[in-house]
């Protein structure tokens, strides 16, 4: 009987390996398995015309890649790993005024954001999770 149980939630789960964030449910899935951010550090960073690709290494368990299109805005300078330290401690995303905000910092706002400050910013986001 169990078995059977398992199969029929199985069956109506629907896996998707690269998830948009669409809502507060998409948030909280998506800082549970990547561990709130912390330990990550931005590996790659390529912009190409108005998307942007990050690929986040050092998670607890995975890598992460993430996709940010449209209206894309960001400052990484303070995570420069030949200037500063660039490892996370944690991070937000925070879906506001018809943007997603990934910001690196626990508890973070929109208001916190400032020059200097670690953040992206676009229309839309989706992420893929790669497991090490």
């Amino acid at each position: 009987d169990l078995l059977n149980k398992c199969i029929e939630l199985d069956r109506n789960y629907a896996f998707i390996e690269y998830p948009e964030i669409l809502s507060e449910r998409d948030i909280k899935n998506l800082d549970w398995s990547v561990g709130g951010f912390h330990d990550g550090r931005i590996e790659k960073l390529e912009e190409n015309n108005d998307s942007l690709y990050l690929l986040f290494s050092d998670l607890w368990g995975c890598k992460l890649e993430v996709w940010f299109e449209g209206d894309v805005e960001y400052d990484a300078s303070s995570r420069d790993p030949d200037l500063y330290d660039p490892y996370w401690y944690g991070g937000t995303v925070i879906i506001q005024d018809g943007f997603i905000y990934l910001i690196d910092d626990d508890n973070a706002t929109v208001e916190d954001i400032y020059k200097g400050w670690c953040y992206f910013k676009a229309r839309k986001m989706k992420y893929h999770i790669i497991p090490t």
